[in-house]
């Protein structure tokens, strides 16, 4: 359950990026929705080199060839695409697109 999966001492200090809103009382009981902010959690998840390495990928076309030796892209990941290459492009070496 997520709330279990929260640090409930942040969710009282101002400066955690955990919130935690009151959605309804019901049958004398008061549940929450327990977020944190999208940056955090992307810096939290990206912070995993194991989750990094899955979330990062170069551009890598695919081919197709047919029996009479013309080749067709195949583009079943968005990263196949020219449009992905052209970012990657523009970006330093050392950075990396994110998908």
């Amino acid at each position: 359950m997520l709330g279990d999966e929260i640090n409930h001492d942040n969710l009282h200090n101002p400066n955690s990026s955990y919130k935690r809103i009151k959605v309804c009382h019901y049958n004398d009981i008061d549940y929450y929705f327990e977020f944190c902010g999208i940056f955090y959690t992307v810096n939290e998840i990206l912070s995993n080199a194991d989750n990094a390495s899955s979330c990062v990928f170069k551009f890598n076309p695919e081919f197709i060839v047919h029996e009479d030796g013309t080749e067709h892209q195949v583009y079943s990941e968005y990263y196949m695409g020219e449009w992905w290459h052209r970012a990657e492009s523009k970006i330093p070496a050392a950075a990396k697109l994110l998908g």
